[in-house]
């Protein structure tokens, strides 16, 4: 089964967005009592209990978009910069698959030190 939501919203930066859905729903009815009494007609009902057991298995997503400061185009770097196929006689006989030489320019500083995203219990 395939569950799918799809909306457009405006959000500040900052902002949440909350969905939530219901996965599973499962209820069960357990009948206990005292062995022997709980099977006595008419008197049987005062040693006998019902219990009725409700399991639900909730889904919630929470989005929080924060605008950054944009990257222009020409600072950003590709896998494919500075990459060259190699040569059929170096593909076939040294098992190479490309060759890089040199870079196109400077390659973006970052890192990726520090913790990215939120846990919620």
């Amino acid at each position: 089964m395939t569950r799918e939501a799809k909306s457009t919203v405006e959000l500040p930066s900052g902002g949440s967005l909350a969905l939530a859905g219901l996965l599973s729903q499962d209820t069960r009815q357990d009948i206990d009592g005292f062995p022997g009494l709980k099977d006595v007609p008419i008197l049987g009902t005062l040693f006998r209990s019902r219990d009725y057991q409700n399991s639900e298995t909730e889904l919630v997503i929470l989005v929080t978009p924060y605008i950054v400061r944009p990257t222009a185009r020409r600072e950003l770097a590709l896998p494919g910069d500075g990459l060259n196929t190699a040569t059929d006689r170096k593909a076939n006989f040294l098992g190479h698959i490309n060759r890089v030489y040199g870079r196109g320019g400077p390659v973006p500083v970052g890192d990726l030190k520090g913790d990215y995203g939120f846990i919620v219990e």
